[in-house]
C-alpha cells in the first residue's frame, strides 16, 4: 500500500462514519439539550472531516490547489449527506445544517493554517 492511499484512510472511514449517522431515524435521536445543539453537532463532525481531508490531500503540492480540495470535498459531501437525509425517517434537509457543516470545513483549515504557523514560529525548522 503507498502512502497516498494510507493517507486518505481516515477520511474515507470518517466519510463513511457520517454516513451511518445520517442513517439514524429521526425518532431514535435523543433531543437537543440546547439551542443550537445539532448545528454545533455538525460543526464539530465537519471540522473533524476537514481535518481528515487535510490529511488526505497532504501529498498535494500547491497549497491553493489543496485547499480547493478540502473546501469541494467537505462541501459536496455535506451537501449530499444532507439530501441523503430527505429518505431518513424522521430527519430532514436543512440548508442550516449544510452551512453548519461547510463551517466546520472552513474553520478546519483556519485551524490548521494556525497550527502550523505557530510551530514554524516557536520550533526551528532544524529541531524537527
Amino acid at each position: 500500500m503507498n502512502k497516498s492511499f494510507l493517507l486518505k484512510i481516515p477520511a474515507i472511514v470518517f466519510a463513511i462514519v457520517i454516513f451511518v449517522l445520517s442513517q439514524i431515524p429521526g425518532e431514535v435521536l435523543p433531543p437537543n439539550v440546547f439551542d443550537l445543539q445539532d448545528k454545533l453537532e455538525h460543526f464539530v463532525v465537519y471540522f473533524l472531516f476537514g481535518i481528515t481531508l487535510i490529511i488526505a490531500t497532504s501529498t498535494v503540492k500547491f497549497k491553493r490547489k489543496r485547499i480547493f480540495l478540502v473546501l469541494i470535498i467537505g462541501s459536496i459531501y455535506a451537501l449530499l449527506d444532507e439530501i441523503h437525509q430527505l429518505f431518513v425517517p424522521g430527519r430532514v434537509c436543512d440548508i442550516t445544517d449544510f452551512v453548519a457543516d461547510a463551517l466546520g470545513v472552513v474553520f478546519s483549515l483556519l485551524f490548521v493554517n494556525v497550527i502550523l504557523k505557530l510551530i514554524n514560529r516557536f520550533i526551528p525548522e532544524d529541531t524537527i
